[in-house]
């Protein structure tokens, strides 16, 4: 008898941190609560796909199933749309090879769909692992197979953008960075999508930043007037040569030297906390599971990303 006199604000928290608890199971554990009574069901409901962990392509096209039905079901469908959290992963870069899978290929198609259905309301997103180096019919015309540029993100606050190619904040591809992202505090993602429009977001306070893929144009913007409180900087190791699509050049010890030194000069004039650093990885990859692990921690309230024990390639999550 005491449970039903419970008001409404509790059982609203505890089915929040049931989807919190496990992320990728969360529509899961809340599909019963739904069918326990009406009332239950009127508070749950509003949790149902709240956080939404995809940990392959595979799982991408499940959802995608899943939200097509919800969209086409009208009002009620569109209320259980509340996505806050969103993590999605597919294939790193490096095991990319001649042929791609069909469900990798399809999960491309379809990601944008699900971030634009998730853009009004999400507030931390992570993609990972998704190329989509290819255009797509639509309407007898081929388009980028990407997130529009149009689509807003009000607000979003944690974005995760790693060996991917779905949504794009390079200069001259989106006009008004900060129109479209007007609340992001925290950015992790690589050296090609940072310039002087991204760094002169007035919201951003943390930005991390991968470097791991040595290239010749490894060297940061330049920007005086910068000061956000966290940066760190993720550094290849030293190798004899630099390697890319087309390219292997030799590198010297003082070449390599000069540039780390010129990391640590980026860090130190464009930061005001003692939390940032250059961390030199082991190797060049990142891992899924060390990106979904730390992705979670965010979601959980943790530091994430953010802290300075957080490394991409060790098998713990401890620094290198």
């Amino acid at each position: 008898m005491s449970i039903q006199h419970c008001p409404d604000e509790v059982f609203d928290m505890i089915f929040q941190l049931l989807p919190f608890q496990s992320p990728d199971k969360a529509p899961t554990t809340l599909l019963p609560t739904l069918l326990t009574c009406r009332r239950f069901c009127a508070i749950a409901k509003c949790h149902l796909i709240r956080v939404v962990c995809l940990e392959s392509a595979e799982r991408v096209n499940l959802f995608a199933a899943y939200l097509t039905q919800l969209t086409n079901a009208g009002a009620y469908g569109r209320g259980l749309l509340p996505i806050e959290h969103m993590a999605a992963c597919g294939n790193p870069q490096e095991n990319y090879g001649p042929t791609i899978s069909e469900a990798q290929r399809a999960a491309e198609l379809v990601l944008p769909f699900i971030i634009s259905i998730a853009a009004p309301s999400i507030r931390s997103l992570t993609i990972f692992g998704f190329d989509s180096q290819y255009t797509r019919e639509v309407d007898g015309r081929y388009v980028d197979n990407i997130v529009e540029s149009s689509v807003r993100f009000p607000k979003l606050q944690w974005l995760v953008l790693l060996d991917q190619h779905i949504i794009r904040i390079y200069r001259g591809q989106i006009p008004n960075v900060g129109y479209r992202f007007p609340l992001l505090s925290s950015l992790y993602t690589h050296k090609a999508c940072i310039n002087d429009d991204v760094l002169a977001l007035h919201t951003l306070r943390e930005l991390r930043i991968h470097m791991l893929r040595a290239s010749l144009d490894s060297y940061l913007p330049s920007s005086p007037n910068l000061r956000i409180e966290t940066i760190i900087i993720d550094a290849a190791p030293y190798q004899c040569f630099i390697e890319g699509n087309w390219f292997r050049l030799l590198q010297t010890r003082s070449k390599y030297q000069e540039r780390i030194e010129g990391y640590h000069e980026f860090v130190k004039t464009s930061s005001s906390s003692s939390e940032s650093s250059v961390v030199v990885a082991e190797a060049v990859g990142v891992r899924p599971r060390l990106v979904l692990g730390a992705w979670k921690d965010i979601v959980q309230g943790g530091l994430g990303y953010w802290k300075k024990g957080w490394g991409p390639t060790t098998e713990d999550g401890g620094m290198v």
